[in-house]
């Protein structure tokens, strides 16, 4: 038979056990539009073991081959083969806990056989056994993969699912896309409008006609919103408990929900041949600070209106208009945030899945493994820490305060701090070494490197210069998506889940960033220069110069004589080229520093600056003030620095402020109008105008308790800061 050559891009992969044999599953699309399938039979469930370890050692069910594959450290290994993957866990926990170290024992069988292929989403397809059924286009038997560059542009259909009666089943299904926009209901009691919607008597029926309207549309991602609390659970469990099946796939098989992650706590259900993403994971994957902003908005603008469910019978049903414009309201989100051209581009990037949902290798694993393939090298099993553990970044600031208010301020950055140390230093796990040579490199704090290439500089310089190139064609989306990248990186080598995770390569790493920002800080100093903060990536130089114009000039001329000197510096000290650089990247004619202790005694730091020459002001530090959870007093607190940015006098704003609490002009938003329920003696007891003067003076505890609480700890750091006396806060909130 002759071989045909196909392109597509991959969607899902799983692994499914047929005659109690693994066959590997790769849903994609071709790049006419076709779906495809691609069954993988030749691959073999596997892991690897130090051959030292092993020590002759019989383990059930596994055959032992002997490899020319070495451990990162270059132990020699042994592969150990099983007939199903299922196998693998046990096997491998067990040898954990006898302190026997694992390779590659939790990489799945789908994501194994996309590495040694080295696939990240496009894929070239040379098949000769080609095969049609019902649901998929194309069918490759075992066929020769190859990478290749193809876009794609994903088909995305919203569906929302409320359910308004459990007994009998009354139910609501939305689908939304450009296309599209339809709402089916199930109501045998007769209660919605007929002449609007495509109403059915029983479930049954409901599930046949949605299987072939998303059969017509064939989407490639099925989204939804906070799939935990949607209807569509409450759906599976319903058909579950009764047998019934949902084929929404592009095969015969059923949807099913289960739980994922490390902890557990991620719901995941699974369609086969297509996506099915809860939009919440896809933002928090792609915008992580704003996920509560957009989560909130979407609650307050969609989930409004509830529905009211009595013993007998329903009292409010939900309009069918009320759930389209939830779904529109959802398939806008995801277009207008780009969140489908960005998982693209990130799979295509690192080789990452496009689910957010399931157990997969991050962007550094994904990377590394694959380059690890060309060496012959496989990497250790990630071992699984205790499920309450929350990974923390090593501090790197270089602790400098100076609260008050600041002239003539520039804002001076290293770009791209540590990945560029990562290459000028070779950091790796490969490359770091105990023997120290003069062909070595040594950093600030002892720890040697090896001069021979790493590999993770080797990503960080393609991830530099994809940035380089997507940032001078002007593309957001490809800008965005490395930066991501990046920060995903440099997460993971400081995350003690990390297989490849050592702490003398994060030690380096921090280390020298702060031996830099030191530099740094005592070189513009000797220059006359004041260093009024330091937040890790920033410093904020102050310049004494009564014309803003001129001390801008000066700042630009220091930075590039700096850059200069760093260039001398470095060759010197190490004999490496430089690939750091400081920018002055803003510049402020004022800027107002407050410092909050925190109750571990950490420094918070609240900054508010008066850009120039624009006149315009920025506020820094206030989105991560968890105390103030009050719109109307963080409203106060920006008002407040920008009064003390344009010297006004503030202990009249103050004053007014204070007296607005005191006189009960916010206690609609404070909460402070629920009246109490007294109890019934206290109510035949006392009078009517006791009750009245009984709830005045609890009025006037709350509203002193609030002043005390919250505003009085908001105002004293700001009086310090500008030179006041804190007893004038105690005389305006006590007056």
């Amino acid at each position: 038979m002759t071989n045909c050559i196909y392109h597509g891009f991959l969607l899902q992969s799983s692994c499914r056990i047929e005659l109690s044999k693994p066959i590997i599953h790769h849903y994609g699309r071709l790049t006419d539009g076709s779906s495809f399938l691609i069954r993988e039979t030749r691959q073999t469930p596997c892991f690897y073991i130090s051959e030292e370890q092993y020590r002759n050692r019989r383990i059930r069910k596994f055959n032992k081959v002997r490899t020319s594959e070495q451990a990162m450290d270059g132990a020699s290994l042994l592969r150990l083969e099983c007939s199903t993957p299922n196998d693998i866990p046990s096997a491998r926990d067990t040898l954990h806990l006898e302190g026997i170290a694992t390779y590659e024992g939790d990489v799945t069988l789908p994501q194994t056989h996309l590495i040694d292929n080295n696939i990240c989403g496009g894929v070239e397809i040379n098949a000769s056994n080609v095969s049609r059924n019902a649901s998929v286009d194309y069918v490759f038997e075992n066929p020769e993969l190859s990478p290749a560059d193809i876009d794609i542009q994903l088909r995305i259909l919203a569906l929302e699912v409320e359910v308004f009666r459990l007994d009998p089943l009354g139910l609501l299904i939305c689908l939304h896309d450009d296309s599209t926009d339809l709402v089916l209901v199930i109501d045998s009691v007769g209660a919605t409008n007929k002449s609007q919607d495509l109403v059915f008597a029983d479930l049954r029926t409901c599930l046949r006609a949605l299987e072939d309207l998303i059969a017509g549309i064939n989407p490639d991602v099925l989204i939804t919103w906070n799939l935990r609390d949607s209807g569509l659970v409450k759906l599976l469990e319903h058909c579950r408990n009764r047998g019934q099946e949902i084929r929404w796939g592009r095969t015969t098989g059923s949807i099913f929900a289960r739980w994922s992650n490390l902890r557990g706590d991620t719901l995941r259900v699974l369609v086969p041949g297509r996506l099915f993403i809860d939009v919440n994971q896809w933002i928090q994957r792609f915008y992580p600070k704003f996920t509560l902003r957009i989560g909130s908005n979407f609650r307050t603008a969609l989930l409004a209106h509830k529905t009211a469910i009595s013993s007998d019978k329903f009292t409010t049903i939900t309009e069918p208009d009320r759930i389209k414009a939830r779904a529109q309201f959802l398939f806008q989100l995801i277009q207008q945030l780009y969140i489908p051209q960005l998982a693209v581009l990130k799979t295509k990037l690192t080789g990452e899945t496009l689910d957010p949902s399931i157990i997969q290798p991050d962007s550094l694993d994904a990377m590394y493994l694959r380059r690890l393939r060309t060496r012959e090298r496989r990497a250790r099993s990630t071992v699984n820490l205790q499920q309450n553990y929350r990974p923390r970044r090593p501090i790197t600031k270089v602790f400098r305060r100076k609260a008050g208010v600041s002239q003539n301020v520039s804002v001076c950055r290293f770009k791209d701090l540590y990945p560029n140390l990562i290459r000028m230093f070779n950091i790796d796990w490969l490359t770091l070494t105990k023997e120290e040579s003069a062909e070595a490199i040594q950093t600030n704090n002892q720890v040697t490197f090896a001069r021979q290439r790493g590999i993770l500089p080797q990503i960080f310089e393609e991830i530099q210069h994809d940035q380089r190139v997507f940032f001078s064609t002007e593309e957001e989306i490809s800008n965005r998506t490395t930066k991501l990248i990046k920060n995903s990186l440099m997460e993971a080598i400081a995350n003690p889940r990390n297989r490849f995770y050592d702490q003398q390569v994060v030690n380096a790493l921090w280390s020298l960033g702060r031996h830099f920002f030191k530099y740094a800080i005592r070189w513009f100093e000797e220059f006359g220069c004041k260093v009024i903060f330091n937040d890790g990536n920033q410093i904020y130089i102050c310049v004494d110069k009564n014309e803003p114009s001129r001390a801008q000039k000066d700042i630009k001329i220091l930075s590039t004589h700096f850059n200069q000197e760093l260039n001398s510096y470095v060759r010197k000290t190490w004999d490496i080229a430089n690939n750091l650089k400081i920018d002055a990247k803003y510049f402020y004619r004022r800027v107002f520093l407050v410092n909050y202790t925190t109750k571990r005694n950490r420094t918070r730091t609240n900054l508010a600056a008066l850009h120039h020459p624009s006149e315009q002001i920025s506020l820094h530090g206030f989105d991560f003030d968890r105390k103030i959870t009050f719109p109307f007093l963080s409203q106060f607190q920006k008002n407040l620095y920008q009064r003390v940015l344009y010297e006004e006098c503030i202990h009249a704003y103050v004053y007014q402020f204070i007296d607005n609490i005191k006189r009960g002009y916010f206690d609609h938003r404070l909460g402070f109008n629920n009246r109490r329920k007294f109890n019934r003696l206290y109510n035949q007891v006392a009078s009517k105008d006791e009750r009245l003067a009984d709830q005045l003076v609890r009025m006037r505890k709350k509203r002193s308790r609030f002043i005390n609480h919250l505003v009085k700890p908001m105002l004293i750091p700001v009086y310090q800061a500008i030179g006041e006396r804190t007893s004038t806060i105690e005389i305006l909130c006590n007056q």
